[in-house]
């Protein structure tokens, strides 16, 4: 479930935070279900659920994949990319886009400016990535760090 961070000053009931840590733990949870964990109505968990996606809050459901289960590895690593480079990092980042093992990418501002994680099913596969990346960024990549995933919270 995503939960949006919003500029817009919204009060949120207690029902509606437990409501949303609910939801953030599994999101297919039925309402029935919900509503007694919660000690409510279905009627007014219902009202409530519709009122933070009216408002944004919740943007979508989704389910939280155990790639592990899969027999693939993450890899994530956040870089201080140069960018007086932005024509390699938009290289970079139309290639993320037409390769499917990665996962996500964010170019952001300040001193960490790109995020991105990717699956590999093998050490192969992880060297290849590696390699494209490295020849499509070049000089750009001031500084890679990478981020060990031990285990997801939400």
């Amino acid at each position: 479930m995503d939960v949006k961070e919003n500029s817009e000053n919204i009060i949120l009931k207690d029902l509606d935070w437990k409501i949303i840590k609910k939801l953030k733990k599994d999101s297919r949870m039925p309402v029935l279900n919900l509503a007694r964990e919660i000690k409510t109505t279905v009627s007014t968990a219902m009202r409530r659920i519709k009122f933070l996606k009216a408002k944004g809050i919740i943007q979508r459901f989704y389910p939280i994949i155990d790639v592990r289960e899969m027999g693939y590895r993450e890899y994530t690593f956040i870089s201080r990319a140069d960018p007086s480079h932005n024509k390699e990092i938009e290289k970079f980042i139309e290639y993320t886009k037409s390769d499917p093992r990665f996962v996500i990418v964010i170019k952001a501002v300040g001193y960490v400016n790109l995020y991105y994680s990717f699956l590999v099913k093998n050490d192969e596969e992880l060297r290849e990535i590696k390699s494209k990346i490295e020849r499509l960024m070049g000089k750009a990549i001031i500084k890679n760090y990478k981020i060990e995933v031990e285990n997801m919270i939400s």
